[in-house]
């Protein structure tokens, strides 16, 4: 399984959609960041700018079905299908997780550039690599070793979470401004909205992001083209929120998830599914997560949930990538086109 390192963007008036970002914070962080709305949270935004975290790494886990369905975050469709001689999207291979670390840098570095330009002070955050542990489990852990190291995965997103507030150089620079210049900040950094991209995603709902802050000048600088650039990360980024519903509402997963409930009875905790279990087990000490998690991934190798899951994912999810095949080519080669841009930026920053 890959492990990516990409940053979590924070949700400021620059990008919204219904209370969620283009990127789609993990669950936990949802609900911290719904609340940084006005002038004096502005440092929460700030200091979840740069946390390292992947989308699909998150949840307790990994285990998203809950935080898919509410950061249903997809564009619609930008010249999709495949189109006479179009490539298929397997001829396009996905970026390392290095490659992805020294864009997302490179993406700091344009970013600190411009705020600098505008007389505050910014700081490179490279991605957290304490990270690169934390994998994504969408159907239960299946790696007993990793659940006996790390439980259920929450001490490692918990220390990222850290990191990200009172250790980042950019939050403690936000709590030493005034509220005017804070105002100022979120400005220069999001945008005042005069401009905006929107893009519609399958519920509905529209994603917008102003084109007139820091955060987009540097992706129009590192990628080249914004407007495309824009919905085509956004979807990639949250192509598994339209897949993953639909392997938790197949009979045959939900067969096996009744199974994996039978055999963590056995081992006397009661719980319905993997999801189940994240959201009623309380946190109490790591030793207990520990357990409880190898008891999982027991379960989850015995009854094949895990295993089953991604074979559905691939079979239900083919018609949802099929249809979006354009935007995967083109994040794709949108990411190879700048990795020499890349290069340069972190190499001489």
């Amino acid at each position: 399984m890959d492990v990516l390192l990409r940053p979590l963007r924070p949700r400021g008036p620059a990008q919204r959609v219904a209370g969620v970002a283009p990127d789609a914070p993990p669950a936990r962080c949802a609900a911290w960041l719904a609340r940084s709305i006005g002038e004096g949270d502005l440092k929460l935004r700030a200091s979840t700018f740069r946390t390292g975290v992947d989308v699909r790494a998150l949840g307790e886990g990994g285990m998203l079905r809950h935080a898919w369905v509410g950061a249903l975050l997809a564009v619609a469709l930008v010249g999709c299908g495949s189109g006479g001689g179009a490539r298929a999207v397997e001829d396009v291979p996905p970026l390392s997780p290095a490659q992805l670390r020294e864009l997302a840098e490179a993406e700091e570095v344009l970013v600190a550039r411009c705020m600098r330009a505008q007389g505050f002070e910014y700081h490179v955050v490279p991605p957290d690599l304490v990270l690169a542990e934390d994998r994504d489990f969408p159907y239960g852990i299946d790696d007993p070793a990793w659940a006996a190291r790390h439980g259920l995965g929450r001490v490692l997103r918990d220390l990222a979470s850290r990191r990200a507030g009172q250790d980042n150089p950019n939050s403690r620079y936000t709590d030493s401004l005034s509220p005017d210049r804070r105002r100022a900040y979120s400005t220069a950094l999001f945008g005042a909205e005069v401009k905006v991209l929107a893009v519609t995603i399958p519920t509905g709902d529209q994603v917008t992001m102003a084109t007139d802050g820091c955060l987009a000048s540097a992706q129009q600088e590192l990628y080249g083209d914004l407007r495309r650039w824009f919905p085509a990360k956004t979807i990639v980024n949250n192509l598994a929120a339209a897949i993953r519903p639909k392997v938790f509402a197949d009979k045959r997963f939900q067969e096996l998830a009744r199974e994996w409930a039978g055999c963590m009875a056995g081992r006397g905790y009661a719980y319905r599914d993997p999801v189940d279990l994240r959201e009623r087990f309380p946190s109490t000490s790591a030793e207990r997560e520990r357990q409880v998690a190898t008891a999982e991934a027991e379960c989850v190798g015995r009854t094949r949930l895990a295993e089953v899951g991604r074979q559905l994912e691939r079979e239900l999810g083919a018609p949802v990538r099929a249809m979006f095949a354009a935007d995967i080519r083109a994040h794709r080669d949108f990411q190879a086109a700048a990795l020499p841009r890349a290069a340069d930026l972190t190499r001489n920053r």
